[in-house]
């Protein structure tokens, strides 16, 4: 009897979506399709972070659903820094920044 309970439930476990997100691929796979910070888990559950994602153009998501670790656009953020700064990661998500593993915020 118990087999036969686990033979049930397995399924579900297995084809079931993951609770927290690893990357931003499981993010654009749960029906985020917009560009934009998102928090992910690529260390665990308990270690969340904050990420850019870039989940392509509108009319084209085969080029998207990066997890953006550097992002330079315009020069508003140095990136002449020692290593301690880009382990622990700097700027704005939303802007230039480096994802470190302390970017939480």
């Amino acid at each position: 009897m118990i087999c036969w309970i686990i033979a049930l439930v397995l399924p579900l476990v297995v084809n079931s979506e993951p609770l927290f997100p690893v990357n931003c691929e499981d993010i654009f796979n749960s029906g985020h399709v917009l560009s934009g910070v998102y928090t992910i888990y690529p260390m665990g559950h308990s270690v969340p972070v904050q990420a850019y994602c870039d989940m392509g153009c509108e009319d084209n998501h085969d080029e998207g659903r990066w997890t953006v670790i550097q992002r330079r656009m315009d020069g508003t953020v140095n990136f002449y820094r020692p290593w301690n700064q880009y382990k622990e990661g700097f700027g704005n998500k939303e802007g230039e920044h480096w994802l470190g593993q302390n970017s939480q915020n």
